[in-house]
């Protein structure tokens, strides 16, 4: 899982974390640096926020349909 919500990534990332051992949690701090973990990363589901500094969510989900 990729998220781009920092106010709410350690919650998140301690709950997913506390019920599934094998499941990690990959946090990002805008639309960008989103774009370059997807590059690397094998990610089943993305959870964004849509207003981000640099690239919005919008564009971020833009980019990920380009490359589906």
């Amino acid at each position: 899982m990729l998220t781009t919500i920092r106010r709410c990534c350690s919650p998140l990332k301690e709950g997913f974390e506390k019920y599934n051992a094998t499941f990690s949690v990959l946090m990002a701090g805008d639309g960008i640096v989103a774009t370059e973990k997807l590059e690397k990363e094998t990610i089943s589901l993305v959870i964004t926020d849509l207003r981000m500094p640099r690239m919005d969510g919008f564009a971020l989900l833009s980019k990920i349909m380009e490359q589906i």
